[in-house]
């Protein structure tokens, strides 16, 4: 089975509970640094499927992180290859575990399947492979923490909640987000799984 690879924006990023979901659904999933990468990106004949993760930077700073645009191309390539990219999965009402100063227009021909109060588009799709979301459905408590560590000192003048917020909601909630987590993650397995039998995307 080819692997997903993950592709990681943010030093202090743990990718929370998707190695370890994908990998009980028999996904192997392998890291990939894009703050490293020095070119040598994925091959697309050698893998399964693809997430791309978040990072301090907003989508449109190219200039600061050239990166963004090796993503960009790798992306598009993917969800023409139909190669599966991200999923998702969530139902009206779910919380979720938003941490991003950005938001976004839709692109052409996608569909928006999740929207929130603050920030309307939160999820869409595109043809038949292809999710993005803004929210953070992998997140764990360890995740949070490092990115805590990080932020503790901007947090209440930007994000206008203390760190003991953060960590509360975080206890009242990441249980009941971890089991739509796993089952978002699974169904993404699942669709590597199909690709990789019969080289087509489930429907």
């Amino acid at each position: 089975m080819r692997p997903v690879v993950g592709i990681r924006n943010d030093r202090d990023d743990t990718l929370g509970i998707t190695a370890a979901v994908l990998g009980e659904a028999g996904i192997p999933f392998v890291r990939f640094d894009a703050f490293e990468a020095d070119g040598g990106w994925p091959d697309l004949e050698e893998i399964g499927g693809l997430m791309v993760f978040g990072g301090e930077m907003n989508a449109d700073e190219t200039d600061r992180h050239p990166q963004l645009l090796s993503q960009r191309a790798l992306m598009r390539r993917a969800v023409d290859a139909g190669l599966p990219v991200l999923g998702i999965a969530f139902q009206t009402g779910d919380r979720v575990f938003p941490w991003h100063e950005d938001t976004f227009d839709l692109p052409a021909g996608a569909d928006l399947l999740a929207a929130g109060d603050d920030v309307p588009n939160q999820a869409f799709r595109i043809d038949r492979n292809a999710w993005a979301v803004q929210f953070h459905f992998e997140v764990d408590a360890d995740g949070v923490e490092a990115w805590l560590r990080v932020a503790e000192p901007t947090l209440s003048r930007v994000w206008k909640r203390t760190a003991g917020e953060v960590r509360e909601e975080l206890r009242m909630n990441l249980d009941a987000q971890q089991h739509r987590s796993r089952a978002l993650l699974a169904g993404f397995a699942g669709q590597v799984r199909s690709r990789g039998l019969d080289g087509q995307v489930a429907e």
